[in-house]
């Protein structure tokens, strides 16, 4: 602890600004990981629940399902039975509600991933001023004392050397975490598209093959009617 106090004593107050960032690249890397923690195997073990309740229950208890799972992938799934629900059969709509949630929940995925980028971007750039304030007092120590030396430059050349070091070493760490979670997205928002994909085609041909209740419902007044009209 106490080398630790040295190194921000001796960085100045540009020491304190590089740790902020650094902590700032902790937590948003712990955030994220947490919110990408598991998401294709939910989504994967939600799809084959809605598809045996899209089957066997019908919409209404799959939107029932959705709505008790209370997570950003089933409010995806929902938007394309609530067009189920509502005996929309117009071409490509329960395709369109997917796609407008999947572009939503793709954006809060990929929450965070600026502020990485930014801190990877700026932070040697905060070291360099650290650098520059460091030099900037070791010239103004030679000012006033008349004369160089050790002794005389020491205070502002350390103060140059660590912040330029700390505000490298953030920058590598945000560059590299912002790298792999670029990755990981990457791979996490193919295997969704997938999995959203072969549900949107399960749910039309549902639509094709096995009238909801609700097209059925919608059916029998024109059949009545025509009987009447006969």
């Amino acid at each position: 602890m106490d080398d630790i106090q040295l190194l921000f004593d001796r960085g100045g107050f540009t020491m304190y600004v590089i740790a902020a960032a650094s902590v700032v690249v902790l937590a948003v890397a712990i955030e994220r990981l947490l919110a990408l923690w598991g998401v294709l195997r939910n989504a994967r073990r939600l799809s084959t629940a809605l598809r045996a309740s899209l089957r066997t229950q019908g919409p209404a208890a799959s939107l029932a399902l959705c709505v008790d799972e209370r997570s950003a992938l089933s409010t995806v799934f929902a938007k394309g039975i609530e067009r189920v629900s509502q005996g929309s059969s117009a071409p490509g709509s329960v395709r369109a509600a997917v796609a407008r949630e999947q572009k939503r929940l793709f954006a809060n995925l990929r929450a965070g991933l600026t502020v990485l980028a930014t801190v990877g971007s700026t932070a040697p750039f905060i070291g360099l001023f650290g650098t520059v304030l460091g030099v900037m007092r070791a010239f103004k120590r030679i000012g006033e004392t008349g004369g160089g030396g050790f002794d005389v430059v020491s205070e502002g050349i350390s103060e140059a050397l660590i912040t330029t070091a700390g505000g490298i070493a953030v920058a590598v760490v945000a560059v590299i975490l912002y790298n792999v979670y670029q990755s990981r997205l990457g791979r996490v928002q193919m295997e969704l598209s997938l999995v959203f994909e072969e549900f949107v085609e399960l749910v039309e041909m549902s639509q094709r093959d096995a009238p909801s209740g609700l097209a059925e419902a919608a059916a029998r007044p024109s059949e009545s009617g025509g009987g009447a009209a006969c």
